[in-house]
């Protein structure tokens, strides 16, 4: 069976997005008080790309656009998705790069 075959049919901005570890800290707020932020570990996600990124370039027409649903979740078609990537894949070959 192809990785293709078992993909998901849509994708979370979480799971394409990638994000560089965090460690954890103390945070004074102008108040005074204190709260721990906890540390958050690296996250690779489908491209290389982070999620502010993402989102800029759907509004600018460079990443397919996402889909709401009712619910108020934001998707991507895991479809549109893999065609992007095949396509970024096919331009830089093309390049020589």
């Amino acid at each position: 069976m192809n990785k293709l075959d078992q993909a998901p049919t849509y994708y979370r901005l979480s799971e394409l997005a990638t994000a560089p570890a965090k460690a954890a800290r103390v945070y004074t707020d102008p108040k005074g008080q204190t709260r721990n932020i906890s540390a958050k570990p690296a996250h690779k996600g489908i491209t290389p790309l982070g999620s502010s990124t993402i989102l800029k370039w759907c509004k600018e027409g460079r990443f397919p656009a996402p889909i709401r649903q009712l619910s108020g979740i934001t998707v991507w078609s895991a479809t549109s998705v893999h065609e992007w990537l095949k396509s970024l894949e096919t331009a830089s070959n093309d390049e020589g790069v």
